[in-house]
């Protein structure tokens, strides 16, 4: 069922029905991530990959083309005042 959890760093969220984790810098993973990506986007569906940490990692999932993206490589949890000043201000303001 997709509604079940698998493990594998990464996480990759679809419909918010399934949560899969993979290891980017693990290449047979990494093939895996890849296939799951084009297998969802086949269904029409979109796609969230969660718990990008680096430049490195993010290199790599963005050739994955996903269409939401979140992790530390962006910045660390935080309160809704502070997130509203770090993104949505600066964004407004550019």
């Amino acid at each position: 069922s997709l509604s079940e959890n698998f493990r594998f760093g990464v996480g990759l969220g679809y419909s918010q029905q399934a949560k899969i984790s993979f290891t980017v810098a693990d290449e047979k993973e990494y093939y895996l991530l890849k296939q799951f990506c084009e297998m969802i986007h086949r269904l029409g569906l979109k796609i969230c990959i969660e718990g990008v940490e680096n430049e490195e990692e993010w290199a790599k999932i963005k050739k994955l083309k996903p269409e939401y993206c979140q992790g530390f490589y962006w910045g660390k949890p935080c309160e809704y005042d502070d997130f509203i000043r770090q993104f949505v201000d600066k964004a407004q303001n550019k």
